[in-house]
């Protein structure tokens, strides 16, 4: 029996010892090791609204074209033997721009020819009729009824001449493609040695000094564009030969339809951009589409919103100032006094460079907290705690 108990005592013994062990080696309690410090609020600043100014942009990328293009077409089927100017070379008014040949030219050609020849040769003997019939008649050796019959014929006869001497020259002029106006000769679709058909079209002809920049952007949505005047980036005109300028056009018209991504597609033009800019060059720069001027700002970190979105800044209380509501843009707003602060609903207008202006909410004499205005606005409702790692 003594035994029996001294069992139980060293067993009860080693169960206290390993509880004992196991409480005070285990970490701090949780609770501890979780313990709350509240974060420390960054020190309140507040600022007057200054004056500046905003400017709202739009950056564009558009390419020079022609506003005076013409279709160079073959006025007949053949061959290109010849090719008369470079690709994007200056083409004066009647150069030679292709010349075609083959075997259906060649023999157009010889035809004509061949029938031209016959039709002199035969013009030659019935004005040498003609003069016979006239001396027969003179001498009443033939009757004047005669004479005309001649004379008639050799009228017509003249006529088929004249017609397939001109003939001969148009077929002459078609087969020598020439420019129609002085221009730029590009486009071109055709190399020496094609067959083309009659009214293929083979190049072009752009007035290099008629040119629009046809220009894509993504404006904001409602935003009118005609008459913007526009700044072409990285290009600058000289004055007489002293002084440059950076080359500026207007939009003049905005196209009805938009590109498969959206953006809107403008025509800009200018006397400067006829000037100095080519068809085919590339060209980039910003359109001011809004423009404001010495109007109300604050900067951006005096802004705060709530979950809706609505923007907010903090104006230090003046004396006498009592909590009140107000109904702003649709919204009930209950204002209320925190640590010497009011929470004013604004109305935002542009933001640049770190500042926005302010349009509606904030007047010029305020003092607006312009740090810790996030720290205010969410004080009152939750208290903010840091936890230990």
């Amino acid at each position: 029996m003594r035994h029996y108990t001294k069992g139980i005592v060293t067993i009860a013994a080693m169960v206290l010892l390993i509880a004992s062990t196991m409480w005070f080696s285990r970490p701090e309690r949780e609770g501890a090791d979780k313990k709350a410090v509240p974060v420390e609020i960054a020190p309140i600043k507040t600022g007057s609204p200054q004056r500046r100014d905003f400017t709202l942009s739009c950056q564009w990328l558009g390419r020079v074209e022609s506003k005076q293009v013409i279709k160079v077409a073959a006025l007949e089927a053949g061959r290109v033997v010849s090719i008369g100017a470079q690709d994007a070379e200056i083409a004066k008014k009647g150069r030679a721009l292709f010349r075609l040949g083959g075997t259906v030219v060649e023999s157009r050609l010889k035809t004509l020819q061949l029938r031209l020849a016959s039709l002199k040769e035969r013009a030659a003997l019935t004005d040498k009729i003609v003069q016979i019939k006239q001396e027969a008649v003179t001498e009443k050796m033939a009757k004047a009824e005669e004479l005309i019959a001649a004379e008639n014929d050799a009228a017509q006869l003249q006529d088929e001449l004249a017609g397939t001497r001109q003939e001969l020259i148009t077929f002459q002029d078609a087969i020598c493609i020439r420019s129609p106006e002085t221009g730029i000769f590009t486009n071109r679709q055709v190399s020496a040695g094609q067959d083309v058909e009659k009214g293929a079209y083979l190049a072009d002809i752009v007035s290099p000094a008629d040119v629009r920049i046809v220009a894509t952007l993504f404006p904001p949505e409602g935003m009118p564009l005609e008459g913007k005047i526009v700044a072409l980036e990285g290009k600058m005109a000289t004055i007489d030969g002293a002084h440059a300028k950076v080359i500026t056009g207007t939009i003049v018209k905005v196209l009805p339809e938009h590109t498969t991504e959206g953006a809107r597609i403008v025509w800009i033009e200018g006397d400067a951009i006829n000037q100095q800019m080519k068809p085919g060059e590339m060209a980039s720069g910003k359109i001011a589409l809004l423009v404001r001027e010495k109007v109300l700002a604050v900067p951006v970190d005096a802004i705060v919103r709530d979950e809706e979105e609505h923007p907010f800044v903090f104006l230090k209380v003046t004396d006498g100032y009592r909590e009140q509501t107000k109904v702003i843009d649709g919204y009930r707003e209950q204002t209320k006094v925190t640590d010497g602060y009011r929470k004013q609903a604004v109305e935002i207008g542009l933001t640049s460079q770190g500042w926005s202006e302010v349009v509606l909410g904030v007047p010029e004499d305020a003092q607006v907290v312009v740090q810790g205005a996030y720290e205010l606005f969410y004080r009152d409702f939750s208290k903010i705690y840091k936890v230990a790692d």
